[in-house]
């Protein structure tokens, strides 16, 4: 069952799945139109080196204000 905050988080965010040879900074470019926001993609996915992101999984992209 889906708690008010998960619909939430649900409804701010989109999904993509990562492919060989992406990188944090591309992906902010390619989803977020700003590759400076890559951060904000690190902090959505609990990610702690930006530099070892794995092909196949599937990242949540939080929609900027």
């Amino acid at each position: 069952m889906k708690t008010p905050i998960s619909i939430e988080l649900a409804e701010q965010t989109t999904s993509y799945i990562v492919k060989d040879g992406d990188t944090l900074q591309g992906i902010a470019a390619s989803q977020l139109n700003d590759a400076s926001q890559w951060r904000e993609i690190a902090l959505a996915n609990n990610i702690d080196n930006p530099r070892k992101i794995i092909a196949g999984v599937r990242l949540k992209i939080p929609r900027l204000k």
